[in-house]
């Protein structure tokens, strides 16, 4: 079932519209979301690298790659493909 919802959620957002205000509908105000590597941020901010991202690729695609699932919690792994048009795009 997680998986779905992760599934439903990435196409959502990065495959159909490329809309972020989507993200509310799957992340509650209070989430914390972790990232490889680094500390985690809110859904706000995490809403506003989603749209800084999206002005930054051009011919964007999006594809899942797989699903790790423990217990109740899933990640994904996933790969972006596009064109840099600003020169300053980043995974930070």
């Amino acid at each position: 079932m997680n998986s779905l919802i992760v599934e439903d959620f990435w196409a959502a957002v990065c495959k159909a519209s490329q809309d972020v205000d989507v993200i509310d509908r799957f992340v509650v105000d209070d989430s914390s979301l972790p990232r490889a590597a680094s500390t985690s941020f809110s859904k706000d901010k995490f809403k506003d690298w989603v749209k800084q991202f999206f002005g930054e690729v051009a011919d964007l695609k999006f594809e899942i790659r797989r699903h790790s699932k423990m217990r109740t919690l899933v990640a994904s792994r996933w790969r972006v493909t596009g064109k840099n048009i600003r020169g300053s795009c980043s995974s930070d």
